[in-house]
């Protein structure tokens, strides 16, 4: 089975099991493409917009397009974000991404 459905699958369980209030489906899709990146990040510190894109996104399987559309247009801001160790939901939050309220 594809490693990005079974995360996607996780996601959903995991918010149907335990809904947080103001947290959408949505909001959470950012906020676990965005610790995917940061989690690549860690361990690839010189990784451009594109690498990201092809090792991260492609592996995310229905999420591909939201991710790169988040590495595409946050890349800076999650960057600062992982320096400033702030949690995903700042990038995703209402001042970012606004996928999150």
């Amino acid at each position: 089975m594809n490693a990005g459905l079974i995360v996607l699958l996780a996601i959903f369980a995991t918010a149907y099991a335990l809904p947080q209030k103001g947290m959408s489906a949505e909001c959470m899709m950012c906020t676990m493409v965005v610790g995917e990146v940061e989690q690549y990040l860690e361990k690839n510190e010189d990784a451009e917009e594109e690498e990201i894109i092809q090792y991260v996104c492609k592996s995310l399987g229905p999420m591909e397009s939201m991710c790169s559309m988040l590495v595409k247009s946050y890349l800076p801001q999650i960057i600062q974000y992982i320096e400033d160790d702030q949690p995903p939901t700042k990038v995703c939050g209402p001042t970012e991404a606004n996928m999150c309220k």
